[in-house]
């Protein structure tokens, strides 16, 4: 399954050694089968490779990961040094080792676990929304965050599935929000629906090369 995401032998080999080798593939299936984009399953699967070294440093092991220890290598991630990382130590690290953590206490794995996934946790579609604007907007942190939040609140609103959505239930979700807000946090929500529904429609936003 990991070929799916990356070809090189090398890091294949990488990916699949270290404390979190053998859940590798599993993981990768579990993205995939969640609807993440190639390009974030890429990003998170290096993230989980990353989090086993990580705990391997702390002696502990993925059976006792919990909030205190998801805490600790979120601040561990914008500072690696570690040889091996490889790309898992991008802004939306956190991110991929929550995704893995739930993924491993998902099959009874991860024990310790925290129950809750906490405000690092996003869906699969604002998460690929969140990469494109990184990668082909060059947004700064504060729009990834306005527009990625306004996303969340739409799906929260009206389902996982923007292909279902009806003029009726957009405008309504708008001017429901917009009566409890500000013009300059209306024009920001639209701004973001609207980015994100175009997303949803584009399916050429993202590439599929493989490294």
């Amino acid at each position: 399954m990991l070929e799916t995401f990356f070809e090189a032998s090398f890091t294949l080999k990488r990916l699949r050694l270290g404390p979190s080798g053998r859940f590798i593939d599993g993981f990768a299936q579990y993205l995939k089968g969640k609807g993440y984009s190639w390009w974030t399953s890429r990003r998170y699967l290096r993230c989980a490779a990353h989090l086993g070294r990580f705990l391997e440093t702390e002696a502990r092991d993925l059976r006792t990961v919990d909030e205190a220890i998801l805490v600790a290598s979120r601040q561990h991630f914008p500072r690696c040094e570690c040889p091996l990382a490889n790309g898992g130590t991008t802004k939306d690290s956190a991110l991929g080792a929550r995704a893995f953590v739930e993924y491993l206490s998902g099959i009874g794995v991860a024990t310790q676990a925290a129950e809750r996934a906490g405000e690092d946790h996003e869906p699969a579609v604002v998460a690929s929304f969140r990469h494109w604007l990184q990668q082909h907007k060059n947004a700064a942190e504060s729009t990834q965050y306005h527009y990625c939040r306004s996303a969340a609140k739409l799906l929260a609103a009206l389902g996982d599935d923007p292909s279902e959505y009806e003029s009726a239930g957009l405008r309504s979700f708008i001017l429901a929000r917009a009566r409890r807000s500000g013009p300059g946090a209306t024009k920001t929500l639209i701004t973001g629906v609207r980015t994100s529904l175009r997303l949803g429609r584009d399916p050429s936003a993202g590439s599929s090369r493989k490294r």
